[in-house]
This record gives C-alpha cells, structure tokens and sequence, in this order.
C-alpha cells in the first residue's frame, strides 16, 4: 500500500481546505449515529450528514466513516468533506483513499435524483474529498452538479444518469421547473412572479360555471393568445428573464387544469400534491420564490356575462376559487416546449464555471450528451480516468463542453472505452486537451495527446491492471504511466491521487487518476510490534501464497482478500506464528489482505495478482 507522509496536521489541514479559520470545527458522521449523535465526535458522531453540513459553517470539515449513505446533499460554502475512515482517526489526514478499496464511503441517489448539489457559486474553495458517488439521476449532472471554487477530489463517479426532464427538475436554460407532460410537451412553470397584482378580463373566454368542467382546461397558452384585453396578459407578455440559452418570452397566463396539477386530486382537502411538493421544495431550493403562500390567476373563465369571473388558484389555503375579474391577483407564467428537445448532460458531472474536478475515476455513466462530464466555461479536469461511459445518443461524448467554452480544460487525463449508443468510440472533441490519453480525440489546441488505438484486434491501450474488475491502476508497461506533467496540475494547493498520493511527492505523474500499481511487500510493524509478510509478492493468478503474521502470543485472527471495489474474495480464521497457505484469486487485479481479530482490522497489505 503507498503510505501517506504523515505532515504537521495544521499546514496540511489549511493546505486541503485552502481557508484559515481559526476557530474552523470538525463533524463526524456514521453510517449509525453513536452517543448523543451530535456529531462533534467520532463517539458522538450522527448519522445525518444532511445535518452536519447544514450545522458547519465556512472552514469546518466534515468527517464520514465507511458505508453507504442515501440520498441528495446539498453543499455549503466553505465546508469541505472527507470519506474513507473508519471511524477512529484522530486527525483527517489518517484515512484511506478509494483506490486502496477500503473504506468506502459511498453516497448513493437511489437512481432517483442526483446525488451533490452545489445551488450557486462558492466564495471559499470547498474541497469534497474521498468518495464513491453513485445511482444519481438527473436531467444533468447525475452525480454532481457544481459551480464555482467546488473542488472533486479522488472520488469515484459510477453508475450515474442524466436522464429525460421529470416533473420537479430545474432547467436554468428554460426558465424554470417542468410541473406537467403531455403529448409530447413539457409545461415549465417561472421561478419567480411577474410584477405585483394585476386586473385581468373574460373577454375572449368560454366560460366554465362549475369547477369539475373547468379543471379539463388545460391549454392556457391558446387562452392567453383570446386575452386580448386583459391587462394581466399585456403585462405578462413584458416577462422577458435572460437564461443561459437567451431571452425567453413565450410565457402565458396557466389555465386552471394546469394549476391544479399542483394541489392535491382532492381539491377540497387544501393540500399539494405530490408535484406541488416537488415543485415548491425546488423552487426553495434555488432560492427562487416558492408557491406557498400565494395567489395567481389563472386563464380560464368561471362565467363570461357582465365583466365576467376567473378561477384563481390560492396557494395559502390550496384551494381553487373564482372571483370578478377586475379584482387583483399575482402573474406567475408557464411556458410548453418539446420534451424531446431537452436533453441530459453530463450523465456523472455538470461543471459550471469555476468548479474543478481532480484524480477523479468517472465510469459507467450514460446520458444522451456527455455521458461522462459536461464542461461550461473556465471548468477543469485534472488527472481523471475516465472510461466506459455511453452517450445513448447517437455521436455525442463522454466529456463535451458548451459552445464557447475556449478557456476550459482536460489535462494529465486518460479517457478509454467510452461510446456512443452505436457502440462506436467517442471519447471527447474540440476540448483543450494537454497531456491527455485517449482512443479517439481531437482536441482544439496543440499539445501531446496519446492516441489508443487498435491494431489488428490487439488493443494498444492504456494497459489497466483489471478493468474488468474495475482496477484502473496501471502497469508499468502503460504508455501513461509516466506521461503527465506536474506544470499541469494546480500548484497551490495539496491534492492527492486516488492512491492518497501527493502529486508534488512523485518523481513521475502519470495521465489519470492512478499510477502505476505497486505491491506493498512486507508491511512495517504495527503498534504493538506485529509483522505481516506475503510471498510471494506478485503471485499469479491461482497460484499458492504462503502467510506469516507474527505476533508476540499466538492468538487467534481471521484473515479476508477483498477486491478494489469491496468485494470479498476469501475469508477465513488462521493463528498467528503459523504459516497459511492461501490461493491467490483466480482474476488478476490489485486486492487487499487484511487481518483482523474480533471484527477490528490489525494490519492490511496489498498485492497484485498476474
């Protein structure tokens, strides 16, 4: 195993976050909370990681023990989070890195929404460090979606989807959440209101005395068009919000069919409904103005004799209402596009400006576009692996970038085995690529650029030691495993590959996330003096080990081999100061042996199996 220099704990705690609070606190989260579950603790830690970086403020570090986490977390400025313990160190440096498998802190979306949520830039680097984050789903950004001064170190980005837009997404490109489907037709609803109170007007309407007809009413965009008198329509057609896409103002005044989507079937129980729930808790979530707690008119007419009636939705008491159209309501737009025209991107990452993406393994994404990662203007790849990602959309990346986006970069990357929908390879275009490794790339600026190709079915690729086993370290035979170039890693601050390497210790940096795969030889002495020696060291596959582990009292221990990703292999008890004859596993690949006696592990040690 590479061992971590152990350095003074301030200078590298200062180093890893890059903000010097002196009053900075650390929180401690298990899988199950422990004493008080306050989490100030490893022996009270909580359970509720959601909470912690809540209750953290800019500077503090959050600590997560091993296991798996479920759900959506938002991010906070300035609190950075480290994974990989296992819930005794005693300082944030004394943990294990992905790549070594152990210790695995996963947080997983439960393929049913994304996984990292960073709202809005950051103004402290905020550093999330040593996790596996997997099962998210979302329109973009299935794992991660960041922006500013957001740093991914050293994870694992796996098995994430940027998917079709459902009810509750946000599209910042459109203008606002998608709230109802039909025929082929998203309905998004503004995130904000459009002026104060306005009059509206019947002219033009067919009217709908009961409320059970009404609520059929559902094309409040052709309603809108017949308003040509209503003062609220002329005022919601000067609704002209600027979007990353440009100016969008096609909106118009939701029929009442349309609203009721958002309050419960029932409509006499004055509740949401499961949309209005999602609907409301996304729009808080931007920070853009809830519905609760509002009024808006809608287009569709209760009568139209006299100076006539509308239906109104009120969102204090969730109930639908109609009252004399001269009287005021608030103006919240919705606007219908093609749902096929909204498109998933960046199935495991969305960048947006500033956001930064370091030693990261990124595989077995998908979305339509930029399966791996999507790239917006001034966003950045360092020393990734990137590999096995499908763009089910025929020709499209795994790691695209917006049109425009000339100042982001990939760099010291190794990108393999990515494709599209037709199976054909696709790993990125016109992305400013220095040091990279890839099967197929064109890149806009001229720099090295490894080219992995195939020849006459032998495959000169990036000689993984077991990429069928998810083992992306390299051989030594790898043409990337001494490619990099420390000019093109970031120099202020300390960052680490998935081994829990510093880049600025290494003689040679290599293209990706992982250097070349070492076996450990004979571990150093444990506290209390115990050894543990393997031969031999790199044993084939299949082929006889033979075990000491030398103790002062023979006693008795059980010994497990488990892969990179976690998976046990063998298990077995044995005692000490005997030899042990183990088989190596059967699958060459990196693997861990460790030693444990009454469920605490004493020693580890890793080797490679041919």
């Amino acid at each position: 195993m590479i061992m971590i220099k152990k350095r003074n704990l301030l200078v590298i705690l200062f180093s890893f976050i890059a903000v010097s609070f002196l009053s900075a606190k650390s929180y401690y989260v298990k899988p199950e909370s422990s004493g008080q579950g306050s989490g100030i603790s490893w022996s009270h830690a909580s359970s509720n990681l959601q909470d912690m970086i809540n209750n953290a403020s800019a500077g503090d570090t959050i600590c997560v023990a091993a296991g798996i986490y479920y759900g959506g977390f938002i991010l906070k400025d300035g609190v950075c989070m480290g994974g990989g313990f296992d819930g005794t160190e005693k300082s944030f440096i004394d943990r294990q890195f992905p790549g070594s498998g152990q210790n695995l802190t996963i947080l997983d979306g439960g393929n049913k929404q994304r996984v990292l949520t960073q709202e809005k830039g950051f103004s402290s680097r905020t550093v999330i460090s040593g996790f596996v984050i997997q099962n998210g789903y979302a329109l973009s950004g299935g794992g991660a979606y960041l922006f500013n001064n957001a740093v991914l170190e050293a994870c694992v980005i796996r098995h994430n989807t940027g998917g079709t837009a459902n009810i509750g997404d946000y599209i910042e490109s459109l203008g606002g959440v998608v709230f109802y489907t039909s025929e082929g037709k998203a309905h998004i609803l503004a995130v904000e209101e459009y002026g104060k109170n306005f009059q509206s007007s019947v002219v033009g309407l067919k009217g709908y005395h009961k409320l059970e007809n009404a609520l059929k009413d559902y094309d409040g965009k052709k309603n809108t068009e017949a308003l040509v008198q209503s003062r609220a329509a002329k005022a919601l057609s000067e609704y002209k919000p600027v979007t990353s896409a440009g100016v969008i103002s096609d909106w118009y005044i939701p029929s009442i069919g349309e609203w009721s989507t958002l309050l419960s079937p029932d409509t006499l129980s004055g509740a949401l409904s499961e949309t209005g729930i999602l609907v409301n808790e996304t729009l808080k979530k931007i920070n853009r103005t809830p519905i609760e707690g509002n009024r808006y008119w809608s287009s569709t007419a209760a009568s139209t004799t006299g100076l006539g009636e509308l239906w109104y939705v009120n969102f204090t008491s969730n109930s639908i209402n109609k009252i004399h159209s001269l009287q005021y309501n608030k103006l919240r737009g919705v606007r219908r596009v093609d749902a096929n025209a909204i498109k998933g991107m960046g199935g495991g990452l969305y960048l947006n400006e500033g956001a930064y993406v370091i030693s990261c393994l990124v595989y077995d994404n998908q979305a339509p576009e930029a399966s791996a990662i999507y790239l917006n203007e001034r966003t950045y790849i360092y020393n990734s692996t990137i590999v096995n990602n499908v763009a089910v959309k025929k020709g499209e990346y795994a790691v695209g970038m917006a049109l425009g986006a000339t100042l982001s970069a990939i760099k010291n990357s190794l990108l393999w085995n990515n494709h599209d929908v037709d199976n054909i390879p696709l790993d990125f275009v016109n992305i400013p690529a220095y040091n990279c490794a890839a099967r197929q790339a064109t890149t806009t600026v001229d720099q090295p650029v490894i080219v992995l190709h195939e020849n006459n079915e032998n495959i000169a690729g990036p000689n993984f030691v077991n990429p069928q086993n998810c083992d992306f370290h390299l051989l030594a035979s790898s043409p990337c495993a001494k490619a990099g170039t420390k000019s093109n890693i970031p120099g202020r601050y300390v960052f680490r590959d998935m081994d829990g390497s510093n880049y600025r210790d290494m003689i040679d940096i290599p293209v990706g996330a992982y250097a070349v795969a070492t076996a450990t030889g004979v571990a150093g002495p444990s506290v209390n003096g115990n050894r543990f020696v393997i031969h031999p060291l790199s044993p084939v596959k299949g082929e006889a080990m033979e075990i000491h582990f030398h103790t002062a009292e023979t006693d008795l221990y059980q010994i497990e081999i488990v892969s990179v990703d976690g998976l046990s292999m063998h298990r077995s008890d044995f005692y000490s100061n005997s030899p042990l004859l183990l088989s190596a596993p059967y699958t060459p690949g990196v693997y861990l042996l460790n030693i444990s006696r009454d469920g605490v592990k004493i020693q580890s040690a890793k080797i490679i199996v041919r």
